[in-house]
């Protein structure tokens, strides 16, 4: 997995998107609906969005956004316990914009 200069995972930049759209979609989203707000923020296009990853199980995008909701989960950001349901907690909804300092320490 390719690296950010200052050595965090290239997942990471995902993090505060992921909290900002679920912000975005009223506080809780079906991951295709948190991946569709991401990829129109951040301008992904759909050819970047649908390079799959040498498996070919899934898209490099869709499993980036997975690993930063899985940390957002194990953080306590999101609750994850409805199946296909992801869920802003409190403790995300305080977090307001998140840095990208902010995302390193999350992770």
């Amino acid at each position: 997995m390719p690296k950010q200069s200052d050595s965090a995972p290239e997942f990471v930049k995902y993090i505060g998107p992921v909290i900002a759209a679920l912000g975005e979609l009223g506080g809780s989203g079906r991951p295709d609906e948190v991946r569709g707000a991401i990829a129109k923020a951040l301008n992904i296009s759909e050819a970047h969005q649908a390079q799959p990853l040498p498996s070919g199980v899934q898209s490099r995008f869709e499993n980036q956004v997975h690993w930063a909701r899985f940390y957002l989960a194990k953080g306590g950001y999101i609750d994850a316990s409805r199946h296909g349901v992801w869920t802003l907690t409190e403790k995300a909804r305080l977090l307001g914009k998140v840095s990208a300092a902010e995302a390193r320490e999350i992770y």
